[in-house]
């Protein structure tokens, strides 16, 4: 199950979220930087050991059950899963651009 699920929102943010050997892996763009520049993306994922908590927390039934569900979500449905997957990551990256 590798298929990629994309968004782009009304206020040009972006998601990206695949499903990896048992894990969930989301790449996120936002426009503007904290350090004056025209971006800011980063990754975060879910691994295997916490994915299961992670699925509880958020109500799906499993791996199988996320990619359809999330495929319908809207916009603060996308800040959410971000936030969450923040509380359950098992690494995450960030870059900022700068002018």
């Amino acid at each position: 199950m590798n298929e990629s699920i994309k968004f782009k929102g009304e206020d040009f943010s972006e998601y990206s979220v695949k499903v990896v050997e048992g894990s969930i892996e989301m790449d996120w763009y936002y426009r503007g930087s904290i350090s004056g520049g025209t971006g800011t993306e980063g990754g975060i994922t879910v691994g295997a050991e916490k994915i299961s908590k992670f699925l509880e927390e958020m109500r799906f039934t499993d791996l199988e059950d996320f990619i359809p569900r999330i495929k319908k979500y809207q916009i603060e449905e996308w800040q959410y899963l971000k936030e969450k997957m923040f509380e359950f990551r098992t690494s995450s990256w960030s870059w900022n651009e700068t002018d």
